[in-house]
């Protein structure tokens, strides 16, 4: 997780990491990494990575890889390097939707 957040260039204030399936905090965009945790936050939701949708209190949340799941491709394999590229091309959406600057 902290390279992720620091690729998007984050600091302290401007996210938050939520674990395990307590409430969500007041957010105006979440991303969601894997299915477990969109399991976690909407029971019974499914989406495809990359694809937005609705969290219980009206936050856009984008569903992406979890970096669990990456991490079972061989490193630098053709599978892996493909999952990070749209695991990124996700994350700059989701820093648009905020209204963030993306690298």
């Amino acid at each position: 997780m902290d390279n992720i957040i620091k690729a998007m260039k984050l600091w302290e204030g401007q996210y938050q990491v939520v674990f395990g399936g307590g409430p969500l905090p007041p957010a105006k965009v979440c991303v969601v990494l894997g299915s477990n945790a969109l399991g976690q936050i909407m029971p019974g939701g499914a989406c495809q990575p990359g694809s937005w949708t609705k969290t219980p209190s009206g936050a856009d949340a984008l569903v992406t890889y979890s970096p669990e799941f990456i991490l079972r491709f061989s490193d630098g394999s053709k599978e892996q390097k493909e999952c990070k590229r749209k695991m990124w091309d996700s994350l700059k959406s989701a820093l648009s939707r905020a209204g963030l600057p993306f690298p």
